[in-house]
């Protein structure tokens, strides 16, 4: 994909008032934080109690993933921990990576922890925060059992002096990372204390195992993935004020990794993704944090090299979880493409640096991945997700299963499906004006301006959207509006203002600005018509896939009784510089098209990767010149 950018108790931990923000991305949690950003800033983002969804997609999904939340079993989350603190426990262990003999075990808790807070923070509903504080409870007690020194795992701390002397051990502070971002979840989202005071424990633990540590070892303990140990720990910081929290993110500075990238030197290939996301992630926080310009450099840098070179159609990375030459992807297509975890660290990263420049090009790539990658990475029938989610061409989706398998993407993927919130909206650094980023039906309360905003759409099946002032303060309210246009809407956009058509001067691939007095009952419509397009392979013009404005479209190779058959693929053969005229709309049937005269041997109906959950399909095709005969 090729963008251009436009450079305590649990009860007493429930008796607290709660939070729902966090503290990730500017414009959150300002009221909590001790250490403010101090860099400059064009937007801020919303809380997720300010934003809630209505029926579309996206809250589907959303219900999908509160089917798992509410089935977790706290007491299976908290065996491992149990059995390493020596504290009795009759629950049934978790399977897949969190089973006894795993070294990655514990991690799930920790996106447990965050996925809980995040539905609380999303959806307003009481039984999240309380399992919530249950889980945190139950830690706290196997930290208290395991010493005073605040070290917290479900694994032995042994596991973590093997990382500093650089013996093979499977990610110990990348599994400890989860649970420290989970445990900050439910302090900024929930208002839990209890959580605060455990994970400041396990900071301590960190600083006092690590501060001895020469440069040397801790360069050597940083070849063993460490997940976003830094990113946390800036997060700490600005809450805490404590100096020894941005000196623990500090440590964390992986030189062989991140010197080339502040040079703006591409030296990705060869080396494994998700590895390398969060170490970026740590130092676009750091930035937030400091003002250091490397941090910055680094974060835009590698942003700009990944979505650039070395990225898939559906804003997905990867192949067998390693980057690709940058550029060369035609060549990487098994069925081992664009883990999901890579594609929930890109979007995080973005997060941050749309607040800090309000590119267009960062709000088109979110779109793109959401769509194509996280929403499609849910079975929206079993609530199962992608670990891979392949590209190869005829494949299916592999689905892993919570309470099961739990995996990474697992992990992820209760986060990802409970904060589809969190990017349709952000206020201008000033709070003088709102971006509209994405058409996602759903409502926005701004408190500190008495305004409400509601998105009514159907979109992607219509490409058009209606926002609403729903409340304004009686007097109206005078504010721009800045409605995303989108690259793809190559045939123009249509804006008008209570039935009054607009002029928009703007291109796509850039902000409509609507500014004048709103007032209650106030309606915008925008109409942005899409268009079908092939975005080719960058290294070569006879391999692509086919879009329809930002929607990935896959062909429907047959229902999937053996997931192991890889059916026969067609190519494709013709003139696709008339495109409309070989892929046709099948009626009846949004987002649905089947070539027409140039399939060989036959041709396909092709439809939305995001609902292909039980078909093999490819999204990429060999192109020819050729017509069939």
């Amino acid at each position: 994909m090729k963008i251009k950018l436009l450079t305590l108790t649990a009860s007493a931990a429930l008796a607290i008032a709660p939070v729902a923000m966090r503290a990730q991305y500017p414009g959150q949690i300002e009221d909590m934080t001790k250490v403010k950003v101090s860099v400059p800033l064009k937007a801020l983002s919303f809380d997720y109690s300010d934003v809630r969804l209505l029926d579309g997609p996206f809250k589907r999904a959303m219900e999908v993933d509160q089917r798992w939340l509410k089935e977790a079993d706290v007491n299976r989350f908290l065996h491992a921990f149990r059995v390493t603190a020596g504290l009795a426990t009759g629950a049934q262990n978790l399977g897949g990576w969190e089973s006894l003999d795993c070294e990655l075990r514990g991690h799930t808790t920790g996106h447990l922890l965050s996925a809980l807070s995040l539905m609380y923070a999303s959806t307003g509903d009481e039984q999240y925060r309380t399992k919530g504080a249950e889980l945190v409870k139950g830690l706290a007690e196997c930290q208290q059992t395991l010493g005073k020194n605040g070290y917290l795992s479900a694994f032995p701390e042994y596991f973590i002096d093997r990382a500093i002397k650089e013996e093979i051990v499977w990610a110990p502070f990348y599994t400890l990372h989860k649970v420290y971002a989970g445990l900050l979840d439910q302090y900024t989202l929930c208002g839990n204390q209890q959580a605060l005071d455990v994970l400041t424990g396990m900071c301590d633990w960190a600083y006092n195992k690590l501060k001895p540590l020469t440069p040397t070892q801790l360069q050597g303990m940083l070849n063993s993935e460490f997940g976003g140990m830094p990113e946390t720990f800036y997060n700490l910081y600005a809450l805490t004020g404590n100096a020894r929290h941005k000196e623990l993110a500090e440590m964390f500075y992986h030189n062989s990794i991140l010197d080339p990238l502040a040079a703006r030197r591409d030296s990705l290939a060869g080396i494994h993704v998700n590895t390398q996301i969060p170490k970026v992630l740590g130092e676009a926080r750091g930035y937030e944090m400091t003002g250091n310009p490397q941090s910055a450099t680094i974060a835009n840098f590698f942003w700009e090299a990944v979505v650039g070179d070395h990225t898939y159609v559906t804003g997905g990375n990867s192949d067998k979880e390693i980057f690709s030459k940058p550029g060369i992807l035609s060549d990487q297509l098994s069925e081992n493409t664009t883990e999901t975890c890579n594609t929930y660290n890109m979007l995080k990263l973005t997060r941050h640096l749309f607040t800090w420049d309000a590119s267009p090009a960062r709000a088109d790539y979110y779109e793109r991945a959401l769509y194509n990658h996280i929403l499609s990475s849910q079975n929206p029938e079993t609530g199962g997700v992608t670990y891979y989610h392949t590209l190869h061409p005829g494949s299916c989706k592999k689905f892993h299963y919570p309470f099961r398998d739990n995996t990474c993407c697992v992990g992820t993927g209760y986060e990802n499906h409970a904060k589809y919130g969190e990017a349709i909206y952000y206020k201008t650094a000033d709070q003088s004006g709102l971006y509209v980023n994405l058409f996602i039906a759903s409502v926005l309360n701004w408190k500190e301006k008495d305004l409400t905003v509601r998105q009514e759409t159907n979109y992607p099946d219509e490409a058009s959207t209606r926002i609403t002032i729903a409340a304004a303060p009686e007097a109206g309210i005078q504010m721009p509006f800045m409605l995303r246009y989108p690259s793809w809407a190559v045939d123009g956009v249509t804006i008008k203002v209570n039935g009054k058509k607009q002029h928009v001067k703007k291109a796509p691939g850039s902000y409509i600005h609507i500014d004048r007095t709103w007032r209650q009952g106030d309606v915008i419509t925008m109409e942005m018509p899409m268009s079908l397009h092939i975005e080719y392979m960058p290294d070569t013009k006879e391999k692509g896939a086919i879009l329809y404005g930002p929607i990935v479209l896959a062909a429907e190779l047959g229902k999937t009784e053996d997931p192991a058959q890889n059916p026969a693929v067609p190519t494709l053969a013709g003139d696709f510089r008339k495109i409309e005229q070989c892929i046709k709309p099948v009626d009846g049937k949004p987002l649905t098209f089947r070539t027409t005269g140039i399939g060989q041997p036959e041709d396909v109906i092709l439809s939305p990767l995001f609902r292909n959950y039980n078909q093999h399909y490819t999204v990429y095709f060999d192109f020819t010149g050729k017509k069939k005969e």
